[in-house]
């Protein structure tokens, strides 16, 4: 499905299909939403990017667990992270690549380790997710860790 606009410059809407997965991006990847489900687990989750015209917007209320991906100090988003939600007893929930700087997820109450990886440089955090509550965690990796490398949005 590809809905292209008549305006030069105007980004394409293309669906992308296949196995567990499917989502729209932008042809010129200036915002990228990917909804997947977990295969095993069937963890919902939503991935892309940033801006007023980002549909993960809209999709909040919809999610528990919200992840931002940037660079400490400037603040320059990152992209391309490979993310592992564990819960208490150590068991991989989710295991994902996220294509975007926002990361959805949809977990059942309870505790959880998160693990992201962006170029070999891993971050984890812990989160108490709550029902019906949003929980809110930051990975910034140092400048040094992302300098003069691919992923930056």
């Amino acid at each position: 499905m590809a809905a292209d606009q008549d305006s030069p410059g105007q980004p394409v809407l293309t669906q992308r299909s296949g196995g567990s997965q499917s989502g729209f991006l932008l042809a010129d990847n200036t915002v990228s939403a990917d909804t997947r489900q977990g295969s095993a687990t069937a963890i919902p989750y939503v991935s892309g990017g940033i801006g007023d015209d980002d549909p993960l917007a809209n999709m909040t209320k919809d999610y528990n667990l919200h992840l931002i991906f940037a660079t400490q100090g400037s603040g320059e988003y990152l992209a391309d992270i490979k993310v592992v939600i564990e819960d208490s007893r150590g068991n991989k929930v989710l295991a994902v690549e996220s294509p975007g700087p926002v990361f959805y997820a949809k977990l059942p109450a309870g505790n959880y380790r998160i693990s992201a990886d962006y170029q070999g440089k891993s971050l984890h955090k812990s989160v108490a997710v709550k029902a019906g509550r949003l929980s809110d965690l930051y990975f910034h990796w140092p400048s040094e860790d992302v300098s003069g490398k691919n992923g930056r949005i």
